[in-house]
């Protein structure tokens, strides 16, 4: 394609291509937010960086709505057996290992976080932790 073939393209070539990309193809909102985003780019890079078009047809088109997929969780007989197991077996570190399960289960503290605990962060009356 040449430079004429670019500056020709339209927002509503672009609206087009989304839904051939939903409809014919089945593309999710996320895959379809992830080819605009670099047909954006492209564009963006077109007019800004080489000053080769004028105009940007994808500067105002806006991307599908992605569902946020709600994080999993166990209920809590799930959890009560999971700290349970670990108090049962008899390993040398299982107070460790229940702490740590009780701070994934009751604060919601995810690894990276956990990790940088150390004895500096948690407090004198051991009733909070710094993270």
């Amino acid at each position: 394609m040449t430079v004429e073939d670019f500056a020709k393209i339209q927002e509503a070539d672009i609206y087009d291509y989304l839904l051939y990309t939903a409809d014919q193809r089945r593309n999710m909102p996320a895959s379809r937010a992830r080819k605009l985003a670099a047909i954006r780019a492209f564009f963006r890079y077109l007019c800004n960086k080489k000053h080769l078009l004028q105009n940007n047809p994808a500067k105002d088109i806006g991307s599908p709505k992605v569902r946020q997929a709600l994080p999993k969780f166990l209920d809590i007989n799930e959890s009560k057996a999971l700290l349970s197991a670990v108090q049962a077996v008899g390993k040398e570190n299982k107070e460790r290992d229940y702490c740590i399960l009780l701070l994934f289960l009751n604060c919601g503290m995810r690894l990276n976080e956990l990790c940088g605990i150390g004895l500096s962060s948690i407090s004198n009356d051991l009733t909070t932790v710094k993270v």
